[in-house]
């Protein structure tokens, strides 16, 4: 929540515990499929992490959306930029922003 919309700690928190009051039994199913997750994940010289991790954070970035509702205000760093041409020859510059 903190990545998503523009609030502090206290609110992430407070809607953290609001969510597993409101859904108990499916916020401690899954606690317990992440920490499953996690150790078999570790067995093989913690190299199974690698799989593991990236899963289990986009299913819990999906998990979010559907029990926090949308900001009805989107973070204004969302916006679509324009895109302007720019040519492979500016390869190194191009990775910086034009400053205007």
């Amino acid at each position: 929540m903190l990545l998503d919309r523009d609030v502090g700690a206290a609110v992430a928190l407070l809607t953290s515990i609001r969510v597993v009051a409101t859904n108990p039994v499916t916020m401690a199913l899954w606690g317990l499929i992440v920490a499953a997750l996690l150790v078999i994940g570790s067995v093989a010289f913690f190299l199974g992490l690698t799989v593991v991790i990236p899963v289990l954070g986009h299913a819990t970035w999906h998990l979010y959306r559907k029990a926090v509702e949308p900001d009805p205000t989107p973070h204004p760093a969302c916006q679509p930029r324009d895109k302007s041409y720019r040519s492979a020859a500016d390869f190194p510059a191009a990775l910086f922003p034009a400053h205007r």
